[in-house]
């Protein structure tokens, strides 16, 4: 909505192609205390992608959207 509303502007300055990826997890069934969660980014599914390397993510806590992007 910021964006749009051209509260908030966005560059994205890049030397190389952008290497997006998605993970969804969800908790074994039954385990009614677990929430789906979602992470969006750039890390590839590694310790250094997650703790090493210069990366962006967005950690996607909320069920509806986590179910969303699952869809």
């Amino acid at each position: 909505m910021q964006l749009q509303s051209g509260a908030v502007e966005m560059k994205v300055f890049m030397t190389a192609a952008l290497h997006g990826k998605t993970y969804i997890f969800h908790a074994p069934r039954g385990n009614a205390f677990a929430e789906p969660r979602a992470y969006v980014g750039s890390s590839n599914l590694t310790n250094e992608g997650f703790y090493q390397n210069l990366e962006l993510n967005i950690d996607v806590v909320d069920r509806d959207a986590s179910g969303k992007l699952a869809q």
